[in-house]
């Protein structure tokens, strides 16, 4: 009989491999979504909307979505950078 077996060690390895990416992308997704739609709407995440905060323009305006995506972007990869520094210490 053809085709993959279940039983075998890797392959269960491969579709743990496969779950976590297609989990982590997920993620992905939903926080710039999330981040996204929230600043574009109302210009502010749950926690700023909370302290009363705005996130606007130089010039005063609103955000558009691709710069509220680019904040994202931004955030995200400072934040790795920041992990991968304190986990090489």
């Amino acid at each position: 009989m053809s085709g993959v077996d279940p039983n075998n060690a890797q392959t269960g390895a491969v579709i743990g491999v496969v779950a976590m990416v297609v989990m982590v992308g997920l993620a992905l997704v939903l926080n710039a979504g999330y981040y996204t739609w929230m600043v574009v709407r109302y210009q502010a995440t749950l926690g700023k909307l909370a302290l009363g905060f705005k996130i606007v323009t130089a010039d005063g305006g609103r955000v558009g979505t691709m710069r509220a995506l680019g904040r994202w972007a931004a955030n995200a990869m400072l934040n790795a950078i920041i992990c991968y520094v304190i986990v090489l210490i």
